[in-house]
């Protein structure tokens, strides 16, 4: 089931962002959240987990979370549950041929219309991290000169631009709070933002970042790598000429691409 919309734009300073960068698959759950799957076993990447704080009149602060297959699900809980859970942002007559909002949730490239079927993590993509509350949108573009083609069976489907980084914008009610927790050597290490030491009016942007450690990577098609963590019945795919697959322009850095989240919608 898709996510449900919202034509309220986001806003890109939250008191707390949750961005996903590289390989990672973000879908819809039963309680309206957002499960998101993590490539754990593509070559020559590595998951971190990260949160920046950014105090007022100081430069940010980054604190490692942690990094590798966590033990059990990172859990990113706002507290209380929004009643809305996760939404995401979309404009009325979204069209990839046109100027769009760059914050559009329509940039991001979607595995379940692309393989016309439900699709679902394999136990290669677990543990799972999982988001209860917030707004999505694309926090980055490919840059325009790569002209993206979405080739799939044959069949080529011109991108001309998507999206590069997901991010969520979380805003807190008075009071309320974003707790994350996960288990590392069977220790549970939870946190509750705002954090009682920093001072009022801290920003906090949790980073998921799964990409090869270097600047200048390999280039490659990394869309062709999510097909081993993926499965549906019947098999969203038959062989190599059936996976989906990505064609672009140029030789660009990992920031830009080919390291793009997807998403399951």
């Amino acid at each position: 089931m898709p996510f449900d919309s919202t034509a309220t734009p986001p806003a890109t300073d939250s008191v707390v962002t949750v961005r996903f960068t590289g390989l990672m698959l973000l879908k819809r759950n039963s309680d309206n959240g957002c499960d998101i799957g993590v490539h754990y076993d593509a070559e020559n990447h590595a998951f971190e987990a990260m949160l920046i704080v950014s105090e007022p009149e100081r430069p940010p602060g980054l604190v490692r979370l942690f990094s590798g297959r966590p033990d059990q699900p990172f859990m990113i809980n706002v507290i209380p549950t929004p009643e809305k859970g996760v939404q995401v942002f979309k404009t009325k007559g979204f069209n990839r041929s046109s100027l769009n909002d760059h914050r559009d949730f329509g940039w991001a490239i979607n595995l379940r219309k692309a393989y016309d079927r439900t699709l679902y993590f394999n136990y290669r993509a677990h543990p799972i991290a999982t988001l209860n509350g917030g707004v999505l949108y694309t926090s980055r573009l490919s840059p325009e000169l790569l002209d993206a083609t979405l080739i799939r069976g044959g069949h080529m489907t011109r991108l001309h631009r998507f999206s590069a980084d997901l991010s969520a914008a979380v805003e807190l009610p008075t009071g309320g709070a974003v707790e994350l927790s996960w288990n590392e050597s069977s220790l549970s290490r939870p946190i509750r933002l705002p954090r009682l030491s920093d001072a009022r009016g801290t920003k906090y942007t949790i980073v998921l970042i799964n990409n090869p450690p270097s600047y200048y990577a390999t280039s490659h098609d990394e869309l062709s790598l999510y097909s081993s963590v993926l499965y549906s019945a019947p098999p969203p795919f038959y062989g190599v000429s059936e996976l989906a697959q990505l064609s672009f322009i140029g030789d660009p850095s990992t920031d830009e691409v080919p390291c793009m989240p997807v998403i399951l919608d």
